[in-house]
Parts: structure tokens; sequence; C-alpha cells
């Protein structure tokens, strides 16, 4: 139970804070990440992390759990986007990046 307030807490901070900064917010259910990546809401988590393997075309599954749960909501998010949305985010992500850290990060 103390766990579970305490990442609500967490949760409402993050959420706060990108609200705040202007980030949009937006959340997708278990099952819609799972359909995004492999095609069927009730996959398995192995599933997941095989086609997150497969899509980003890795050598290993990603790891930990937590890796592969992250990089299969980004590629849910992407598939969500309009196409020109998906070119523009992989344009903005190849360009050479001033800041070396996320501690010299200036928005």
């Amino acid at each position: 139970m103390r766990s579970a307030l305490k990442l609500g807490h967490a949760r409402g901070v993050a959420m706060l804070a990108a609200v705040e900064a202007g980030v949009p917010v937006v959340e997708y259910t278990p099952a819609e990440i799972k359909r995004a990546v492999v095609g069927y809401g009730r996959a398995e988590k192995s599933q997941v992390q095989q086609m997150v393997k497969l899509l980003l075309g890795m050598t290993d599954v990603p790891s930990p759990h937590d890796a592969a749960d992250a990089l299969a909501v980004a590629i849910c998010h992407m598939h969500a986007q309009a196409p020109a949305r998906v070119a523009e985010a992989i344009a903005v992500a190849r360009a050479p990046k001033s800041a070396t850290s996320w501690r010299h990060y200036r928005p």
C-alpha cells in the first residue's frame, strides 16, 4: 500500500512538471501498447520483448524488463502519430546534439 502511494505521488509530480513545461502528456493502456507492438492486446511479456527486439533491430532482447516496456511505449506512441510527425521525430533524433548530457539540456 505504501509503495503504491509513493508511486502515485511520483506520477503526480512527473505529470505536473510535464504540464507546467508545456509537454503534452499521453497515456496508453497495456492492451494498446501490446496491440501496437505485437498486434495482439493480450500478448505475453516475452512476446512484447521479442517484437521490440525485432522492430528496433537489436541483437538481444532489451534488459531489464522495464527497458523493454519503455521501448514498447515509445513504439506505441510512434504508431499513434501521423506519418509526417514520425518523419519529423526521426529527423530530430538523428540531428547532431549540442548537449552531451542531460545536465546540459536547456529547453
